[in-house]
């Protein structure tokens, strides 16, 4: 199986690891499903990480960006990272998501997780899920 994280998911596992994205995210990390990413989902997670929002946080919680970019390192590692190359107009209320749907068309994958309403509010996009962390969990039974 395969699962495209939006970035919204990826921050919140960070931030909360006991969260349900969190658990989804370790789920991830010992292969019970091959993450997908690209270039763009990696440029928008080291931005929001740039939030003054979420600097706070992350000092609050003792994580240092050393640490993200080390995670996000191992992320990639684990995940396939897709080059890019596709565009869609999937999400009409918010274009800035496409990215997210064309991540998941290029690496063929399964469902796309998410916390943004614009994306679980489409449902599907084509053979895609679209879901938030807790239907994924009930999905795929933890």
């Amino acid at each position: 199986m395969r699962v495209v994280f939006d970035t919204n998911v990826i921050v919140s596992a960070i931030l909360s690891k006991k969260s349900k994205p969190g658990r989804i995210l370790e789920m991830a990390i010992n292969g019970n499903f091959l993450l997908v990413m690209s270039p763009f989902i990696r440029q928008e997670i080291e931005r929001v990480f740039q939030y003054p929002k979420i600097v706070k946080e992350l000092r609050q919680k003792n994580i240092s960006l050393e640490e993200i970019n080390e995670f996000l390192s191992i992320l990639e590692d684990l995940s396939l990272t897709v080059p890019g190359n596709i565009t869609v107009e999937a999400v009409k209320d918010d274009p800035s998501d496409n990215p997210i749907i064309a991540c998941a068309v290029e690496g063929e994958a399964d469902f796309v997780v998410s916390g943004d309403h614009h994306l679980t509010d489409l449902e599907a996009y084509r053979h895609i899920r679209i879901v938030n962390p807790e239907t994924f969990l009930q999905i795929i039974g933890r």
